[in-house]
């Protein structure tokens, strides 16, 4: 059994119990190690204190204001705002989520936040969660010793564990998915606003390193961001300006122990080799610190380009009904080939769902295609990304983007108050009282047999300015909708007046980027 090996002398474990830890020790056979930690070490290499902590948590905040001038924070981020102005005010107290997995660099998270916490006296109640990949036997080790280490701290811990099948075709990502997936899961059971993580300046650099390795255009190379949306949850990470060493140092000086991953250092894994490449970089010049500022110079550039992206969403793009997009294609055609790519891949991900987009070579085909259609005035249809392009459908000067019908033909059964995701798109919940019985409803795609039963049902398709005759058939046929006893009962943007069903269906979308523009006349 491979030994959780830390870093400073088991009886000095913690500033506040230095021998609470021994027993937990000599019961796991733990190995002790001490860094390589010049006495010498320079200021900026030195332990954070609580001068640097405004500044280091405080900036969660300014992007607030910044977010909330450009009306883009949702419901689940407003607490961000609130951090800084309600010392001591909240009768109830913001839940965030710290992910702790043993290492330097979280430990360091729960221990520096929670210190901030409590000398700021802000109303914030901090929740510590770990995930056992049951990749390494010594994991569990490592996941009690963070627990007790948020016990002695008065929070909350919570080990979440990946069961099942592990593929080792492609380990580090189906872990990296699996562990989101667990602490986006707790994040909701907990209430909490968002996840804490603790990925630093080093890590941002061969985050760098590898997005340029890998051919990696702005955006790619803008690496990590200190706030994030990532599906359900908002992501921050407070230390992406902060060196692994004054991390190591801060614990190092409160005499609190970590845990050394050994696959960290495989050379199976790219990061492992960029990391040994590190130090010859930075001979030569290219340092965390050059790297960390070429990230912050290409988010710029990426927002800078993605604020032409959202005007033109804003002015020449309608939502249609299920997630779907009408463009219009003279003023697609006219932009630059950078924004012509980067409207494509935020219309896939807004049709398709929050997955990864198609690559670039994909993109630039349906670019082609879609100028090609425009200048010969040729009507086609193309498909990419699981989305159909149904391009100058019936000579209109645009194109409709909707998820190909048959794309996903897995049903989802409901329940009644129990919301189900509809490919990242959507929830769907069941309302009211009523027994199923045997026969329980499901969510699938509405198909063709679906569309002419609910036209007898329900009539034509009418939602707002759209209807079924200036939509394409198979955008309707993609359509969520509810199932029951053989037929369909609700269909999303379909209200159906004459044949409502015994129970409450309620189609409730995530965040929409194009409710401003509803001239529909003008643009179809």
């Amino acid at each position: 059994m491979k030994r959780m090996q830390l870093v400073r002398p088991l009886r000095n474990c913690c500033k506040s119990s230095p021998m609470s830890h021994l027993p937990f020790a000599k019961k796991c056979r733990l190995k002790s190690k001490v860094a390589n930690v010049k006495e010498d070490r320079k200021l900026a290499d030195g332990p954070l204190h609580e001068d640097d902590y405004d500044a280091l948590f405080a900036c969660l905040a300014e992007y607030t204001d910044r977010y909330k001038a450009n009306n883009k924070v949702h419901e689940r981020v407003s607490w961000l705002s609130r951090i800084v102005r309600l010392k001591g005010q909240s009768s109830d107290p913001v839940r965030i989520l710290l992910a702790v997995s043993g290492g330097a660099d979280s430990l360091a998270l729960m221990v520096l936040c929670h210190e901030w916490c409590q000398r700021a006296d802000i109303g914030i109640e901090l929740f510590v969660a770990s995930v056992d990949h049951r990749l390494r036997p010594e994991s569990g080790d490592e996941c009690a010793y963070v627990a007790q280490l948020a016990q002695e701290r008065g929070l909350s811990h919570r080990t979440l564990v990946w069961e099942g099948e592990k593929s080792h075709a492609n380990l580090q990502a189906e872990a990296r998915e699996a562990r989101y997936r667990l602490l986006t899961d707790y994040a909701e059971e907990m209430s909490c606003h968002c996840l804490v993580l603790a990925h630093h300046l080093n890590d941002q650099a061969e985050t760098v390193v590898m997005r340029l390795l890998r051919g990696s255009g702005v955006s790619g190379l803008g690496a990590m961001h200190e706030v994030q949306r990532q599906g359900r949850l908002t992501l921050l990470r407070p230390f992406l300006s902060v060196p692994k060493t004054r991390l190591v140092a801060s614990l190092l000086e409160r005499k609190i122990e970590w845990a050394e991953d050994p696959s960290n250092n495989k050379k199976s894994y790219l990061r492992a080799r960029v990391r040994a490449m590190m130090p010859v970089l930075a001979e030569e010049g290219c340092s965390p610190e050059r790297l960390g500022a070429t990230a912050r110079r290409m988010q710029r550039a990426d927002a800078a380009l993605s604020t032409v992206v959202d005007k033109f969403f804003q002015d020449e793009a309608l939502e249609a009904p299920g997630h779907s997009l009408w463009v219009n294609l003279s003023s697609y055609c006219a932009l630059a080939e950078e924004f012509r790519l980067r409207i494509l891949r935020k219309a896939l991900i807004y049709v398709a769902g929050p997955a990864y987009p198609p690559r670039e070579i994909k993109l630039l085909a349906m670019d082609e295609a879609l100028q090609s259609a425009y200048s010969r005035q040729y009507a086609q249809k193309r498909t990419v990304g699981g989305c159909c392009f149904d391009m100058l459908w019936r000579g209109k000067d645009g194109f409709f983007i909707y998820r190909e019908p048959g794309r996903n033909p897995l049903e989802s059964p409901l329940f009644l108050q129990k919301p189900v995701d509809w490919l990242g798109l959507c929830s769907v919940r069941l309302a009211g009282e009523v027994d199923f019985g045997d026969e329980r409803p499901v969510l699938h795609a509405l198909g063709q047999e679906g569309r002419l039963i609910y036209e007898m049902k329900a009539g034509f398709l009418k939602s707002g300015a759209w209807n079924d005759d200036n939509l394409p058939v198979p955008l309707i046929e993609a359509l969520p909708s509810v199932w029951w006893r053989g037929e369909p009962c609700a269909v999303m943007h379909w209200s159906n007046e004459r044949d409502k069903p015994a129970f409450r269906v309620e189609f409730e979308e995530n965040d929409t980027i194009f409710s401003s523009n509803t001239d529909l006349g003008r643009m179809i």
